[in-house]
């Protein structure tokens, strides 16, 4: 059997006879306008190993050549896992992929892993990726064609798979655990229609960051009801969207989460024909989003958000923002617009506080936890807001407050100072005596011209 790969195009079973040739040349060198069968043909099977492979119900693996060393240019691997019994299915499971990839993701023009469902490569595909994807992926018959082509491997590693037999019917998601020594990344692509679920458990006394990165996909605008991205902090079953408000994606963007405690949970639901490019990167640690913010107040309202909004914060969060704007005619008004926070005796638990100064030295304006929504003013040009949430576990740790500076010369907040005021005022009564003048002076000439008789 001989297989050419020309152009990107297979031709399996055939047979070539050469009848004639008009090629300019002398046999045998041929020099550039030569026909070398050679360099269509795939690498040697010695390369790619074994061809055909055998599922079992015990993992087997498969992986580039040469992995985990650097990849050849130029492969062209195919490997065909054939499951028992015409019943059975064939699943994998990417372990490691470092395929090189471009900007352009969705084609993986440089180099790709595809899947295709059943015993050839003319079989429909499932899928296929580079990059540094990991998807788990199952056919539909009891075959899986794999394969593995570089024009330019750019010094990647390659990849490595596990593969099995099963019965079972295949769903994308489950239980996966996470360290803080490596992260752990989901990704796609994905095809089709499917709504995946992911709970992610940490060690106990850790929370969790994820990065979300290199998505590429339908420009789905929010509310994101066809296609997205969510994540939940805590456990969130199916049709249980009660545990905490998720944070939801779509379209192409990147992304930070960081978690309040040691399990979250991911849902991927796609009903595009193909959404790729997919990746999440994901470690345990001892992650924190505590800062010390220096936020410039104008007359325009501007929004101040809890630290990882619309997400709960982590526990054991303590963040500052320093709000400075105008001189000594003007001072900052704050209005709370959204309080989800522990509520507690005295605010000791969860809470923030106002000063009206440059530090919290300065006078406290009040405290306030759980769904208050205070307005507070203060009486100089900057204030300092601090906020504070201990070690325990809730379901909701998050605000939003408006902010904007106020002037003394204007207490109704028009806009329109009382200096301008004092101005026009003075402007306009300026205007009417001269007019009142007029008038006198005019009156006075009437009376002063003499009477005329007509002759």
């Amino acid at each position: 059997m001989l297989e050419i790969n020309m152009f990107g195009t297979k031709l399996r079973n055939m047979r070539l006879d050469v009848i004639s040739s008009d090629i300019e040349g002398n046999y045998p060198q041929c020099h550039d306008d030569s026909v070398t069968l050679s360099a269509m043909l795939p690498p040697p099977a010695k390369v790619c190993g074994p061809r055909f492979l055998n599922a079992t119900t015990y993992p087997n693996f498969l992986q580039s050549p040469g992995y985990p060393a650097i990849t050849q240019n130029g492969l062209d691997c195919v490997w065909v896992i054939t499951a028992s019994e015409p019943q059975m299915m064939v699943r994998i499971d990417v372990i490691d992929s470092d395929v090189q990839t471009s900007f352009d993701y969705l084609s993986c023009k440089d180099s790709r892993v595809t899947a295709f469902n059943g015993p050839s490569v003319f079989s429909n595909t499932i899928l296929f990726w580079c990059g540094v994807s990991r998807p788990s992926l199952q056919s539909t018959g009891p075959a899986m064609t794999v394969q593995f082509t570089t024009q330019n491997s750019n010094e990647k590693r390659g990849f490595k798979l596990k593969y099995l037999e099963t019965n079972e019917t295949f769903r994308c998601g489950g239980i996966v655990n996470v360290t803080t020594n490596e992260d752990t990344i989901l990704g796609g692509p994905y095809g089709g229609i499917q709504d995946c679920h992911w709970t992610i458990h940490a060690p106990t006394n850790t929370n969790i960051q994820v990065d979300i990165t290199n998505v590429e996909g339908p420009i789905i605008r929010p509310p994101c009801h066809s296609s997205y991205l969510e994540l939940y902090d805590g456990i969130n079953t199916l049709g249980n969207n009660g545990s905490t408000t998720p944070g939801k994606w779509c379209g192409i963007f990147s992304s930070q989460y960081i978690s309040s405690g040691n399990i979250i949970t991911v849902r991927v639901h796609i009903e595009d024909w193909r959404y790729d490019g997919l990746q999440l990167y994901i470690r345990a640690g001892h992650f924190n989003v505590s800062s010390n913010e220096v936020l410039s107040a104008y007359f325009d309202n501007t929004i101040l958000t809890s630290p990882n909004y619309p997400f709960d914060c982590p526990r054991l969060t303590e963040s500052t923002w320093k709000i400075e704007g105008g001189d000594r005619n003007s001072y900052i008004k704050i209005t709370v617009l959204k309080s989800i926070l522990d509520n507690s005796d005295g605010c000791r638990i969860d809470y923030m506080e106002a000063f009206d100064g440059p530090d919290s030295n300065a006078p406290s304006l009040g405290r306030w936890c759980g769904e208050s929504t205070p307005t507070k003013t203060g009486s100089a040009s900057t204030m300092y807001l601090k906020f504070k949430s201990d070690s325990s576990y809730n379901l909701g740790r998050r605000f939003k407050i408006r902010y904007r500076l106020e002037s003394r010369l204007d207490p109704t907040g028009t806009g329109f100072s009382l200096v301008w005021r004092i101005v026009v005022c003075c402007i306009s009564g300026i205007v009417v005596v001269g007019m009142i003048v007029i008038t006198i002076r005019l009156r006075a000439n009437r009376k002063r011209q003499p009477l005329t008789t007509q002759k």
